[in-house]
C-alpha cells in the first residue's frame, strides 16, 4: 500500500524529473536512492553525502540522465518524503524508478559486520525489479566508508577501481606500544635482580659464617644470569618497538560479487 501511495505522489509531484523510459536511449534515466545505513551511529555516517558522491560518480560516466535522491526529495511534500524514506525494498524502489520514467535505479546499503564496515551497491532494472549488478566492499574503519562507496559504485558499472592502501584497518602501532611496555618491564625486573645481586655481594663480605657466605654466593649465581637475560630480552623488545611504528598499512580488506546480468547497462 505504501509503494502505491508513494508512486501516486511522485507521479503528481515530479513531472519535471521524469525522463523517457526507453531502454535503448543512449542516455537512459537512472535514479540514485539514498543509502540505507544499519548498525552504525547516525553521527558517524552521512547518507546524504554518500548519495551525492554516488550521483556524481555515475553522472561522470556520461551514460545516464542521473536523478539524485535530493532532486526527488526537493519536489515532494512531507508525507511523500516520509514514504520515500521508508522505501527500502527492491520492489518499492523499482516503482520509484518507474514513476520517474527511469529504466534504472541505483541504491546502496552500509552496515557493520563485527568490526568491519560493508558497503553494498546495487543496480536494478526498474521495469522488472531485477538486479543487474551488485558489488560489496568491506573496510575495517568507518573513516573509509566513503572510499568503499566510491569503489563499489564504479565497479557496479564495470569501471576499474581500487581501495587505497591507507584504507586498511590493520594498525601496527599498538604492537609497538606493547613491545615497548613489555621490554621496559623486563629491563626493570633485570635491574632489580642486579640490585639484589649487588646487595648480596656486599652482605657476603660481612657474612658471620661460612654457611651464610655460601648462601649469598648461590643467590648471586642465580640472580646475575637472570639479570643478564632480562637485559638482553627486554632490550630486544625495546629496540624492535620502533619498527611497528614504521610498518606501512597492509592492503585493505575487500570483497566483491556480481549478480547475473544480461549485459552491461
Amino acid at each position: 500500500m505504501r509503494s502505491i501511495l508513494l508512486t501516486t505522489a511522485m507521479l503528481v509531484a515530479t513531472p519535471a524529473l521524469a525522463v523517457a523510459p526507453a531502454l535503448d536511449d543512449p542516455d537512459p534515466g537512472l535514479v540514485v536512492m539514498r543509502p540505507r545505513v544499519t548498525g552504525i551511529p547516525v553521527d558517524q555516517i552521512d547518507p546524504a553525502a554518500l548519495s551525492n558522491l554516488a550521483s556524481s560518480l555515475i553522472a561522470g560516466l556520461d551514460r545516464y540522465q542521473v536523478i539524485s535522491h535530493e532532486d526527488v526529495v526537493a519536489t515532494l511534500d512531507q508525507e511523500a518524503q516520509a514514504q520515500l524514506a521508508g522505501c527500502d525494498e527492491t520492489g518499492c524502489m523499482a516503482e520509484v524508478g518507474n514513476a520517474l520514467g527511469a529504466p534504472f535505479l541505483f541504491y546502496a546499503t552500509v552496515g557493520r559486520v563485527g568490526s568491519n564496515y560493508v558497503v553494498t551497491a546495487t543496480l536494478i532494472e526498474s521495469s522488472s525489479a531485477r538486479v543487474l549488478q551488485r558489488q560489496a566492499i568491506t573496510v575495517a574503519s568507518v573513516d573509509h566508508v566513503a572510499e568503499a562507496m566510491r569503489v563499489a559504485t564504479l565497479r557496479t558499472f564495470g569501471e576499474q577501481a581500487e581501495l587505497p592502501r591507507q584504507a586498511s584497518g590493520m594498525a601496527w602501532w599498538p604492537f609497538g606500544v606493547g613491545a615497548l611496555g613489555v621490554g621496559g618491564l623486563v629491563v626493570a625486573a633485570a635491574a632489580v635482580g642486579t640490585g639484589l645481586a649487588l646487595y648480596w655481594n656486599g652482605a657476603a663480605k660481612s657474612a658471620p659464617t661460612m654457611q651464610a657466605f655460601n648462601d649469598y654466593r648461590n643467590q648471586i649465581a642465580i640472580a646475575n644470569p637472570l639479570a643478564i637475560a632480562g637485559y638482553v630480552v627486554g632490550g630486544l623488545f625495546v629496540l624492535a618497538s620502533p619498527l611497528f611504528f614504521l610498518l606501512p598499512s597492509g592492503q585493505a580488506i575487500e570483497a566483491g560479487d556480481s549478480a547475473p546480468s544480461s549485459g552491461s547497462p
